[in-house]
C-alpha cells in the first residue's frame, strides 16, 4: 500500500475483518488509510472490540500536486485528455471536496505521517490466542476458564495467555464503559446489576474469571509448585494447590488388586515402562480431577 501510493500517488483505504471466523481461525485488524506514500492512520492490530473505525483528514489537492510532479505521469494525463478515452475525473481535475469547518469556524488539520506499529513476533503468539479467547469465552456462556499449573512451560505459557487477555479487555472496558466489551465483561463477571462497572486491573479480573491449581503428589518437586504459585499470583488467578496422593494410591491399589502388579519408578528400580506408566497414571489422576473441577468452578 505504501509502496504503490508513493510510487503514483493517490489514496488507499484499506479495511481487514477482525475476529473469530467459525471458532477456528482467527484474523487480525490493522485496518489503515495510506495517502502518497505516507501512513495516516492504522488501527490495533489486536483488540477485543468487534469493530474499530479510524479516520484522517486528507487534502486531494496534495494529491493531485504529488502526481502533477511525477513527469511520466503528467504525460500520460495529456495524452489522456487529448484522446479523450477516460474521464478527467480519475486525475481528480473535476473532484471538488471542501473539509468541513469545526463549529469554531476553523478548519481540521490535515491528518500527519505516523510510524507503522508492528509487533514482535513473541508478542503476536501471545495476543492473537488472547482474542481468541476472549471471543470464545463470551459467545460460549461459560463464566471463566480453568487451568491446571504444573510448573512447565506449556501450562505457563497458556496461563500468560489468559492474563494477556484480561490485560486486552480491561483496557478496552476502562477505555468505553458502554462498549460491547464492558457489557459483555459485566455478563460473565456477574455484575449485570452495576451498569458502570469495570475491572479496576487485570488482576481483579483474573480473580474472578481465571482458577489455577497445583495438583503434585509426593513426588512433585517444591521448585515446579513454588513456580506454579508465583506465576498464579502475578497474573491474579485464583489458585489451589492440591495434593491428589489418594486419587493415586487408590489406582495403584485397584492395579494390584486386579492385575498383580505394583509399578515402580525407575529411581526405586522399575524398568522403563513401568516409569512411564506411573507418570501416565498421574497425569490421568490430575486430568480426571481437572475435568470436575472445571465443571464446579464453572458452573
Amino acid at each position: 500500500m505504501v509502496n504503490a501510493t508513493r510510487k503514483c500517488g493517490g489514496v488507499y483505504l484499506y479495511s481487514n475483518q477482525r475476529g473469530c471466523d467459525g471458532g477456528r481461525v482467527y484474523y487480525d485488524g490493522c485496518s489503515m488509510i495510506v495517502c502518497n506514500g505516507q501512513v495516516l492512520a492504522q488501527a490495533e492490530q489486536f483488540d477485543v472490540e468487534d469493530v474499530q473505525t479510524i479516520t484522517a483528514t486528507i487534502d486531494l489537492d496534495d494529491v493531485k500536486s504529488y502526481r502533477a510532479s511525477i513527469p511520466s505521469l503528467g504525460v500520460q494525463t495529456a495524452l489522456m485528455r487529448q484522446k479523450d478515452s477516460l474521464p478527467t475525473m480519475l486525475f481528480c481535475d473535476d473532484v471538488t471536496m471542501v473539509r468541513r469547518k469545526r463549529s469554531d469556524g476553523t478548519l481540521p488539520a490535515v491528518s500527519q505521517e505516523i510510524k507503522l506499529k508492528y509487533h514482535s513476533s513473541e508478542e503476536e503468539c501471545c495476543m492473537g490466542p488472547a482474542c481468541w479467547l476472549w471471543d470464545y469465552l463470551r459467545r460460549s456462556g461459560a463464566s471463566g476458564f480453568f487451568l491446571p499449573l504444573s510448573g512447565g512451560a506449556d501450562s505457563s505459557a497458556t496461563a500468560t495467555i489468559v492474563g494477556c487477555m484480561c490485560v486486552l479487555v480491561c483496557k478496552t472496558a476502562g477505555k468505553h464503559p458502554t462498549s460491547q466489551t464492558a457489557a459483555d465483561c459485566r455478563r460473565i463477571c456477574g455484575k449485570e446489576e452495576d451498569a458502570t462497572w469495570v475491572p479496576e486491573s487485570p488482576v481483579v479480573l483474573a480473580n474472578i474469571i481465571f482458577h489455577t491449581s497445583y495438583m503434585g503428589t509426593e513426588n512433585s518437586s517444591e521448585a515446579t509448585e513454588s513456580r506454579a504459585e508465583r506465576l498464579s499470583a502475578t497474573i491474579g488467578s485464583k489458585h489451589y494447590s492440591i495434593k491428589i496422593d489418594v486419587i493415586v494410591v487408590a489406582f495403584l491399589t485397584l492395579c494390584l488388586t486386579y492385575l498383580g502388579i505394583k509399578p515402580k519408578y525407575q529411581s526405586q528400580g522399575g524398568t522403563n515402562q513401568e516409569d512411564i506408566a506411573l507418570q501416565n497414571i498421574k497425569l490421568g489422576c490430575a486430568w480426571s480431577f481437572h475435568t470436575f473441577s472445571r465443571n464446579y468452578f464453572l458452573l
